[in-house]
């Protein structure tokens, strides 16, 4: 995880958990139902009742509860798998994720909608690749969305499925076989998109452990190539290193070695340049944005291409930003 967005669903709590509680309501009466002579189906039942807020949940914080609860309640492989298939029968992720195909499912509520009202362009996990969405304006018409990751996988957590907490915007790369795969975060933590704090920051060394000339190196004399970026971990939490190891930040990040480099020499030099620039064309208004491509006050990093990237250079060579 690069960025954090604990935001990323504020504007769909109200709309998706309507549309969840609905469904949640209506398996647990299907479930009751059926459950005389059937005590899986009676565990079920207990277990989403007594977990009904937290599959509601907006935020992840609640969510390892609910799956140290459903390993309580069904502790055996055999009676986990039949409670897994009932589970994806009531929170039907393929349903909700496909393309809409007729005029009123595209005005109901699906993964189309739910993404279109996200307000972050890039994919947390690497910052680079987009994850915008062009829901579907009519029938067949042409449209796109990023995946949702299940934090916590779907398949092992079927009441999960459809939880707002539990969707990270994410692009196909991050969260396909090259990447998270099959990796089970609820075993091996990773930083959370939604709740954890930015602790990987990027900076610029030699590509040689022993520089003869330290001070070509600091002021950038050398030439790119002969630089390489670090990704720092504050802190040294192991959920950060997971995530540079599982999302291979270091290898993806390699080719970008010539953006960092000759940012930092534009920021290294801004404010002289602007100071010598504003004493001789005062309507000129040179800004560190200029430079960056974004404000630099605030969070609009996050919504630019390798924003992170960009302002942590900034700040390693350029003065404070303001």
């Amino acid at each position: 995880m690069i960025i954090n967005i604990s935001d990323a669903w504020r504007l769909a709590v109200v709309p998706h958990n309507v549309f969840l509680k609905a469904l949640l309501i209506k398996g647990i009466q299907e479930l009751n139902a059926k459950s005389y002579g059937s005590p899986i189906r009676q565990l079920l039942v207990g277990f989403l009742i007594a977990n009904f807020k937290t599959i509601l949940s907006s935020s992840p914080g609640p969510l390892p509860s609910a799956i140290e609860a459903f390993h309580m309640v069904f502790p055996g492989p055999i009676t986990r798998a039949i409670a897994c298939e009932l589970l994806k029968e009531i929170f039907d992720y393929d349903a909700f994720s496909k393309k809409p195909m007729t005029a009123p499912a595209i005005n109901g509520w699906h993964a189309y909608q739910l993404c279109a009202l996200c307000p972050y362009k890039f994919c947390p996990y690497c910052q680079f690749a987009p994850i915008d969405t062009k829901p579907p304006l009519k029938v067949g018409a042409k449209s796109y969305r990023p995946d949702l990751d299940h934090y916590y996988s779907q398949s092992r957590y079927p009441f999960l499925a459809l939880t707002l907490g539990n969707f990270i915007p994410s692009c196909k790369k991050c969260n396909g076989p090259q990447m998270k795969g099959a990796v089970d975060f609820s075993t091996t933590p990773h930083l959370h998109p939604l709740s954890d704090e930015e602790v990987i920051s990027f900076s610029l060394v030699p590509l040689a452990s022993g520089v003869n000339n330290h001070i070509d190196y600091l002021a950038l004399e050398m030439p790119p190539e002969k630089y390489v970026l670090k990704l720092r971990v504050r802190g040294g939490q192991a959920k950060a290193v997971s995530s540079i190891h599982t999302f291979q930040l270091y290898d993806r990040y390699r080719v970008f070695v010539g953006d960092a480099y000759y940012l930092a020499r534009t920021m290294r030099g801004h404010q002289s340049r602007a100071a010598m620039l504003d004493e001789s064309f005062s309507a000129l208004n040179i800004l560190q944005r200029d430079s960056l491509g974004f404000d630099p006050k605030g969070d609009s990093y996050k919504n630019s291409y390798l924003g992170k990237l960009k302002i942590d250079i900034a700040r390693n060579y350029g003065l404070p930003l303001v």
